[in-house]
């Protein structure tokens, strides 16, 4: 179940890099 959560983790973070770009 934590492979799950950091994996979620990781995808907001990808999204924040993505508003930081825009």
């Amino acid at each position: 179940m934590a492979s799950a959560r950091e994996t979620e983790r990781k995808r907001e973070k990808r999204r924040c890099r993505l508003v930081l770009s825009y």
